[in-house]
């Protein structure tokens, strides 16, 4: 049983887009103070020796907005979400970033 289809360039575009998304909707680079990255285990594994070229990419991509911050994250094991009116669901090989700001 397979739960995604893709392939590595699919998945690295992706990760290229959420993260243009999010810094463009950001505020500006004067608002951002760190970047937080939560990086599905499995889609370490489907990208295999690429991984590491995601991750360069996606700290070229920050950097490219001029940002001077060091992305900080984890691999974890997917995510599980819910609406609140429906059963539980499980994403699987996903990227999920977080913009943080000081508000002080």
């Amino acid at each position: 049983m397979f739960i995604m289809e893709s392939n590595n360039e699919r998945l690295i575009t992706a990760m290229v887009n959420a993260l243009d998304d999010v810094l463009h909707g950001a505020g500006g680079k004067n608002n951002i103070d760190s970047c937080l990255v939560c990086d599905c285990y499995t889609r370490m594994l489907a990208l295999e020796e690429q991984y590491d070229e995601a991750l360069h990419t996606m700290k070229a991509r920050i950097h490219r907005h001029s940002l001077d911050i060091r992305p900080q994250g984890a691999l974890v094991l997917g995510e599980i979400a819910s609406d609140g009116e429906s059963s539980l669901e499980y994403y699987n090989k996903t990227f999920v970033i977080n913009i943080l700001h000081d508000t002080a």
